[in-house]
């Protein structure tokens, strides 16, 4: 049996020994520890343990479950696989070799991709700090009991609500009726001073325009006058 991940986590797949060659998910040069790549199953259990140590208490038992089902799977076909590879060996070696060899490596894949799905339905199940029920609802998870005691032993009395007392609150419920009543005042007062500049405004603008067509008519008027002279003395 092998594995890529620490022995919690990860998923332990049947891996005989004399096999001729290893499955390319497992291959030397697929992958570093600078190259991340979903091709090989060493990134893709990191992909999710490192998540699962987020909300370790509660999506270690989502992994233990899918971990079980491989992991027993595989331990009901060792036995018919060991039974039918001993028969072979006894005839043709190379054919018993080749028989293993097969059956490694399609477990192998197969985990590999099971693995990867199901690091994509973990990380959808537990978004944003919810969890979705089964009919994919997301329900809030907030945090472990240990956390809230570590909040209130450290900033308890910071964050401790504080009891004003039945009469502090109907004092501060009518001081703020006040400072409400004051702002609608202030709010009506600049309303209306607003109000009285416009209007001065407009008595302004329409005192200009009575002198400037005053202004306009008497120039008219004079220039008649001065024509009418004119014509007069011409003759």
């Amino acid at each position: 049996m092998f594995g890529v991940d620490d022995t919690d986590m990860t998923v332990y797949v049947p891996m005989y020994c004399g096999i001729k060659s290893v499955p390319d998910n497992l291959r030397k040069g697929n992958g570093s520890l600078k190259n991340f790549t979903w091709d090989a199953s060493f990134w893709a259990f990191n992909f999710v343990s490192n998540y699962v140590y987020t909300r370790y208490n509660e999506m270690i038992i989502d992994l233990k479950k899918v971990q079980r089902e491989l992991e027993f799977s595989f331990l009901k076909e060792i036995i018919k696989v060991d039974e039918e590879a001993t028969k072979l060996f006894e005839k043709d070696k190379n054919a018993a070799l080749g028989y293993i060899t097969s059956f490694s490596k399609k477990q192998s894949i197969e985990t590999h991709q099971r693995w990867i799905k199901f690091g994509q339905e973990l990380f959808t199940k537990y978004l944003d700090g919810y969890k979705k029920d089964e009919k994919g609802v997301p329900q809030y998870c907030g945090y472990s009991e240990d956390f809230y005691r570590d909040v209130v032993a450290k900033r308890g009395e910071e964050l401790r609500m504080k009891d004003y007392g039945k009469e502090t609150i109907i004092s501060r419920i009518k001081q703020k009726a006040k400072d409400n009543k004051k702002h609608i005042v202030l709010e009506n007062k600049k309303s209306i001073d607003k109000k009285i500049i416009i209007s001065k405004k407009e008595d302004t603008c329409s005192h200009d325009k009575k002198a400037i067509a005053t202004y306009l008519i008497t120039l008219i008027v004079g220039i008649s006058i001065g024509y009418l002279i004119f014509l007069f003395f011409k003759k």
